[in-house]
């Protein structure tokens, strides 16, 4: 991928106003910062401190209150539902704590469905496109295998798949490892730092500082500001991280 020295997101005095009857609750205060193509940020803070509000609005699933938000020099603010769903469709992948796949339904159908909704694919295209994905996820052989059928850790590889099936330029995962153990956190979070290697931007959220310690940029929110954003000097290789954990118990029994 082509270096780029232009902002992929310019946000400036973002401010988002939650509101519950005549009751106000500013979620994002004056939020400033801006994101660079192939840039890896991990996003922290205590549970109501914004970090997923942004997210939110980052990913245009949310409308900021107040403020400016670019996309590549796009006002989204101008944009109708329609125009933001399709901005989303060509530009942006999503993980979820919780995976969000079809019950079911196959992992190749999962992985699919982002492809659907474009007519630029004919079937034989998609096939190799889905392929390529599950094969950086390291899951082609589970291609058949429905959703319940698959273990935490691969449902959400799954997740991931879907997410770069579109060749998206940023990829959002918020809490991506909520839900796994320490060592497939780091088998996620190893194919996290693969992507961004290939060029992809990846903003996630966590609330775990070993998983933030993955990215090459940490930004802690409190109370809906941005208290720190600096570059991680003590930048973590996931897949180094992985040959340190102790053997598991079939590996033993193996030996």
């Amino acid at each position: 991928m082509a270096a780029d020295n232009n902002p992929l997101i310019t946000i400036t005095s973002l401010v988002k106003i939650y509101y519950t009857g005549n009751i106000a609750f500013t979620a994002l205060r004056e939020i400033n910062m801006s994101v660079m193509p192939n840039e890896m940020i991990a996003i922290s803070g205590a549970s109501g401190s914004g970090k997923s509000t942004l997210m939110n609005i980052l990913g245009c699933l949310d409308r900021p209150t107040k403020g400016k938000y670019l996309f590549k020099d796009i006002d989204t603010a101008v944009k109708s539902s329609t125009e933001l769903a399709h901005l989303r469709r060509e530009n942006f992948g999503f993980v979820f704590q919780s995976y969000n796949l079809l019950p079911r339904t196959t992992t190749f159908e999962n992985v699919e469905l982002p492809l659907l909704y474009g007519t630029k694919y004919g079937r034989s295209k998609r096939k190799e496109i889905v392929m390529n994905a599950l094969d950086k996820v390291g899951l082609k052989e589970k291609v058949y295998n429905k959703t319940n059928e698959l273990s935490g850790g691969q449902q959400q590889r799954v997740a991931i798949a879907r997410a770069i099936v579109n060749n998206p330029s940023v990829i959002f995962a918020d809490e991506p490892t909520g839900n796994l153990d320490t060592r497939t956190s780091f088998e996620i979070m190893t194919i996290f730092q693969n992507l961004n290697n290939e060029g992809a931007t990846v903003i996630l959220v966590t609330h775990e500082h070993d998983i933030a310690d993955f990215a090459k940029r940490k930004i802690i929110f409190r109370d809906g500001k941005i208290i720190s954003d600096t570059p991680n000097v003590t930048l973590k290789i996931a897949a180094e991280e992985l040959k340190k954990l102790p053997k598991q118990e079939e590996d033993l029994i193996s030996v």
